[in-house]
């Protein structure tokens, strides 16, 4: 969303300076895309980026795979944008309400909650004490070189792997330790995907070598699909624009989790491939345990939403 907000805020400063006869409009600038890539390729060769190595390499050791419930003998090869769908839940407004007061009290993002409820969910299905889900994050770290993407355009979305330790006795530990470990993410988890493409050979190969996690998550917030319009652009058009992403093109992860919290309604998006699991299995999901808090089964309700690409964030970050 926010190339949206820096190309329709452009077009309409140049459009309406270009109606007034003017041609002194130069919209400011950041880092560019190019050098911003050149910027992390050398960031991943800094002291300060090998020191993250031992944390990486620790987190990708933690259990990742989710059993499929079609055993296939290439599980990639099936798991295509043909064979994706979607489950679907709304819950009610009393529990997003619940959520983002535990937020505030937890000094934490009401989108850390929901992914600890995943968590839960994973290690009790998995029988572990720990689970490792790739979490997708802006990506804007301007904590790399000396960079300025306020205002860059482009894709800048970076899946980091995220361990939950779900060890503890009682869920108010469990939900702490999962809290103090996002806080705790080094240089916020640009540095994995760096060190990962552009680390020293040994220290790329050890973390090559984990497999991604089989589950992702993604939290969009509030007003998720909601377009900066102005005065020259004041709606969007009505026309459905299709599919974007080809039939056999491979997801990046058997499912994928995406929550957003529009109009103070918690809404969560399960990705699947009908060729590694049945609809039951993801169905079921949200009814397991979530660390104490029982369940709002009962009392969450299917809702229709147009999907976004499948297996990709609905908007550019």
């Amino acid at each position: 969303m926010v190339s949206w907000s820096v190309l329709l805020a452009d077009l309409e400063e140049v459009y309406t300076a270009l109606e007034e006869g003017r041609h002194d409009v130069w919209p400011a600038e950041g880092t560019s895309y190019p050098e911003w890539a050149q910027a992390l390729a050398a960031h991943a060769r800094t002291p300060e980026a090998e020191e993250q190595a031992e944390w990486w390499t620790e987190v990708v050791r933690t259990p990742a795979a989710l059993p499929p419930d079609h055993p296939v003998a290439d599980p990639r090869a099936v798991n295509t944008a043909a064979t994706a769908a979607t489950h679907r839940e709304e819950f009610p407004a009393e529990l997003t309400a619940r959520l983002q007061t535990a937020a505030r009290a937890h000094r934490a993002h009401a989108g850390d909650l929901v992914l600890h409820a995943l968590g839960e969910v994973l290690a009790e299905r998995l029988g572990e004490p720990a689970v490792r889900v790739d979490v997708l994050r802006h990506g804007r770290e301007e904590s790399v070189g000396n960079t300025h993407l306020a205002r860059t355009t482009g894709w800048f979305t970076t899946t980091v792997p995220v361990r939950l330790d779900l060890a503890a006795a009682t869920p108010a530990e469990r939900l702490a330790t999962t809290v103090g470990h996002l806080a705790a993410l080094p240089g916020g988890g640009v540095g994995h995907g760096a060190l990962t493409r552009h680390g020293r050979p040994r220290i790329a190969a050890a973390l090559r070598a984990a497999p991604p996690s089989d589950v992702s998550y993604d939290f969009e917030g509030d007003d998720a699909d909601t377009l900066p319009l102005g005065t020259l652009l004041p709606d969007v058009a009505p026309e459905p624009v299709g599919d974007i992403t080809a039939p056999h093109w491979t997801r990046p992860h058997a499912v994928e989790v995406i929550a957003t919290t529009e109009d103070g309604t918690l809404r969560v998006e399960w990705w699947y491939s009908t060729a590694l699991h049945e609809e039951a299995t993801v169905r079921t999901g949200p009814c397991a345990s979530s660390g104490g808090t029982p369940p709002p089964c009962t009392r969450r309700r299917p809702y229709a939403r147009s999907p976004p690409a499948t297996g990709m964030p609905s908007s550019p970050s």
